[in-house]
């Protein structure tokens, strides 16, 4: 039986955005402000990819926590519009 979740992670390509978004609009709290290099073996276990480089910001809305990324490595493929 689920009970319920620690936190959602959402990848952007435009974390100030998003950031504007959830903590300007919607009132989030900013909890925690993180990044890591290139070639951090822990976080490209945890991520699932080689060479990962992010900066990631937790946000406490209410009893919800969300986790926004923004990549910087690898670089993002296309997406159609």
């Amino acid at each position: 039986m689920i009970h319920g979740i620690h936190h959602t992670a959402i990848s952007t390509p435009d974390l100030e955005r998003a950031l504007a978004f959830y903590r300007d609009l919607l009132g989030a709290e900013p909890v925690t402000d993180f990044e890591w290099p290139a070639g951090t073996e822990a976080a490209d276990r945890i991520v699932g990819l080689a060479g990962s480089a992010a900066r990631a910001v937790m946000l406490r809305l209410g009893n919800a926590m969300i986790e926004l990324f923004e990549f910087r490595a690898p670089t993002p493929r296309a997406r159609d519009a």
